[in-house]
């Protein structure tokens, strides 16, 4: 049996939107047993709540986006990454902005202070897991993903460009708290310098910067690589952000070529429709908890 978990302390970041290019932090809290991972908008005249949920994404464009009675949270990807990375069951994540900053890029910074401070166990609660009883795939074009049954969390990916510099990468790893710190939190969000105008001419990456992106030009990158194939890295750290809106934790080998999150929100859906062995208890009543907690 392995129980829940939440932070031993609260942690404030502060930083850009990268899309938005507005100035956001956010303070991510401990939270009782069973309540999941909770986003709440404190910048708007009322308390509006978010849960991490897939049913609650409302766009995959350039990052995830969360949306519940008409109130957003833009780019969630990268701070649930390190929640579910580290194992961390339970948080309310206070947002003071439209959107979670991007840091450096990467879940580094959110994953080095969290872990840094430790956390609380929560034993009146048992972990809730997801086991895929039998093989599942999808498809988007030529983006794949096939879920097999395993007894471990382990995540192979895949990424192929037709670009100068940046053309086929691999990478498989086992996904615990571990590994997740050193092998894949300091992988940067990236893109190629011929995208910057698109992305700019469609409101898109206006906080996006050198210091917070890497970016991959003809003739190379345009800052040293923190892994040896980073950029695939980061597909990685993207996809445990997107699987973790199943609300539970997975055992299961995810095999990704070429995905996207799009493709790994629709994963997350179709594991919820299929016939599940699993442990999951509902959450009760987030609003009550977190009055509780102030």
């Amino acid at each position: 049996m392995e129980y829940q978990r939440t932070l031993l302390r609260e942690h404030t970041f502060s930083g850009t939107g990268i899309h938005s290019g507005e100035s956001v932090s956010i303070c991510v809290k401990p939270a009782p047993v069973n309540t999941g991972i909770v986003f709440i908008r404190k910048d708007l005249s009322s308390l509006h709540y978010i849960p991490a949920l897939a049913d609650n994404v409302s766009s995959t464009v350039r990052g995830t986006t969360l949306s519940f009675e008409g109130v957003e949270v833009r780019t969630v990807e990268h701070i649930l990454s390190c929640l579910y990375g580290l194992c961390v069951d339970n948080a309310f994540i206070e947002v003071h902005g439209s959107e979670v900053p991007i840091m450096d890029g990467s879940s580094y910074p959110f994953t080095h202070m969290i872990n840094s401070s430790g956390y609380r166990e929560q034993p009146e609660g048992q972990r809730s897991f997801i086991i895929p009883l039998e093989p599942l795939e999808i498809s988007d074009s030529d983006s794949h993903i096939v879920v097999v049954p395993c007894s471990e969390f382990k995540i192979t990916c895949i990424i192929d460009y037709n670009h100068p510099i940046l053309k086929t990468q691999m990478e498989e790893i086992l996904i615990e708290p571990r590994t997740y710190i050193n092998c894949i939190s300091q992988s940067r969000t990236y893109g190629f310098i011929e995208e910057i105008q698109y992305l700019l001419d469609n409101n898109l990456a206006l906080g996006g910067n050198l210091d917070n992106a890497l970016v991959i030009k003809k003739d190379g990158y345009s800052s040293p690589l923190r892994y040896p194939n980073e950029p695939v890295r980061h597909k990685i750290l993207d996809l445990i952000g997107d699987i973790s809106l199943l609300g539970s934790y997975m055992k299961s080998h995810i095999i990704a070529i070429k995905t996207s999150h799009k493709l790994n929100v629709e994963l997350v859906k179709a594991i919820k429709s299929m016939s599940l062995k699993h442990n999951h208890q509902e959450p009760e009543n987030f609003v009550d908890r977190y009055v509780d907690c102030i």
